[in-house]
């Protein structure tokens, strides 16, 4: 891929738009790519590349399109009434009036899904989709807010949440969640009808609204690996007069379990005492790899020798192995530098990037040893003395 840093931003982008925020993150082994960012010698942050995964058709765990022009109680429950909520015109249609003003609280209607449970791992997601009629009709140019909340609790102030919001007021779509409470505009946008979407794994989240996307926000442990889920839908009346009113339209909302096609394992990583070897000798050589899929791997190694005449070598080969390590000896005969490369290939055949290293085969030179002397004492040795 190619990659641009822009300093003045502190964002990182390769050419998939994959972004991360400007939060601090902390790089793990697993993924493809960390880098340690300073600026002026200052920390900056760590920037996390994660592995883009293949989509397939995955599991429905909870839908409703709306179509039936009624209110279904087994899939929603109204969770506030200072406006109303209506099924029609095949779609969930809330009302909210704003409060007077200077009034101590803001009017909120909305409905809260049933449950669903899900499983989240760097590899495991779930998706959640669903379309923002974002203006019915208002008689207030700015009254209202639109908010989508993903959330495993119930209880307001003390639940996990990704949040997804509509400022009517501003015409931006912000994010937050309950690891950063602070709310960052992504888009902005004028009042329509928008397809959008939160897509989750276990470390990292993106939100997308037809083709903006806000990139991948790298945030560890939002929710708990297996953790029960629910959708709030609402709409807030901002504090100006009680007259006014906002109608928004919700609709085709739909959670899904994601299947990915299968992954190649990272590249193998190699571990060698040293990389000045001696030749004729067996060198002993440890490789290993992971799957992302948690598949059984095999590998490739060309030697350095000879273009293209490597070997396949699997962990249960008749070959000296560990905890599903493989253990390779090799030996060269000549003098000279070895480009060794080595690729990881699943069950599945999916490879892996090629990961080479140097060595050199040669004698170790030794060391230059450095003689100091006074030349008068050395010339008063007999066999030097003059006659």
């Amino acid at each position: 891929n190619e990659y641009r840093w822009d300093k003045n931003k502190t964002e990182y982008y390769c050419n998939d738009i994959l972004k991360t925020t400007n939060y601090a993150c902390i790089p793990t082994n697993d993924l493809h790519l960390a880098i340690h960012v300073t600026y002026s010698n200052s920390f900056i942050c760590d920037w996390i590349i994660v592995t883009n995964l293949v989509e397939e058709q995955g599991e429905i765990k909870f839908n409703d399109n709306f179509d039936d022009n009624a209110k279904n109680f087994t899939k929603w429950t109204e969770i506030y009434d200072n406006g109303t909520w209506n099924e029609t015109n095949n779609r969930t249609e809330l009302k909210v009036y704003e409060c007077e003003y200077n009034a101590p609280n803001i009017n909120i209607e909305g409905v809260r899904s049933s449950d669903f449970t899900v499983s989240l791992s760097k590899t495991k997601s779930v998706k959640v989709k669903w379309d923002w009629d974002t203006q019915i009709e208002s008689n207030g140019a700015n009254v209202g807010n639109l908010c989508f909340v993903l959330t495993d609790s119930s209880n307001l102030y003390n639940r996990n949440y990704i949040m997804v919001i509509y400022n009517r007021d501003n015409n931006n779509i912000y994010y937050e969640d309950s690891t950063i409470p602070r709310s960052k505009a992504i888009f902005n946008r004028d009042d329509g009808v928008w397809n959008n979407e939160i897509l989750v794994f276990s470390d990292r989240y993106h939100v997308r609204s037809d083709d903006n996307n806000s990139g991948w926000v790298l945030n560890n442990n939002i929710f708990s690996p297996n953790p029960t889920l629910k959708i709030e839908m609402y709409i807030t009346g901002e504090i100006e007069s009680s007259y006014n009113y906002y109608i928004a339209g919700f609709d085709n909302v739909n959670v899904e379990i994601p299947i990915y096609g299968k992954q190649p394992p990272f590249p193998p990583n190699v571990d060698i005492e040293k990389t000045n070897l001696l030749p004729v000798l067996d060198h002993r050589f440890v490789i290993t790899a992971t799957d992302p899929d948690d598949d059984d791997v095999s590998f490739y190694v060309e030697w350095g020798e000879d273009e293209n005449t490597g070997e396949w070598y699997r962990v249960d080969d008749p070959l000296p192995s560990s905890n599903g390590q493989l253990l390779l000896n090799h030996r060269w005969f000549s003098l000279g530098t070895y480009i060794i490369k080595i690729k990881a290939i699943d069950v599945h055949g999916t490879i892996s990037n090629q990961k080479e290293f140097k060595i050199t085969i040669g004698f170790t030179k030794n060391k230059s040893i450095s003689y100091s002397f006074n030349l008068n004492k050395l010339l008063n040795f007999p066999f030097l003395k003059k006659y």
